[in-house]
């Protein structure tokens, strides 16, 4: 019985955890947008990068949660995330 508790407790926690990830994730993307319309309105100079854009991208939980079983399902020396 206290070891149920224990695991209801700790599943909470997760969820918890990746609530405030994603919405971590959602202010992060939407503070690179804001910052890009400064940039712009300003007229600064910026270099682009592609991590830049894929960090304005918007989480897709879903996709994410995809590509980590299939990454899991892979041979160990082949795993990429």
């Amino acid at each position: 019985m206290s070891q149920n508790r224990a695991a209801r407790i700790g599943e909470k926690r997760s969820q918890l955890d990746l609530q405030l990830n994603l919405l971590s994730e959602q202010e992060n993307t939407k503070m690179l947008s804001i910052l890009a319309q400064i940039a712009k309105a300003v007229r600064a100079e910026i270099t682009e990068g592609p991590e830049v854009r894929v960090l304005a991208e918007a989480t897709e939980p879903e996709a994410l949660s995809d590509q980590i079983d299939r990454a899991m399902k892979e041979p160990k020396g082949r795993r990429q995330l």
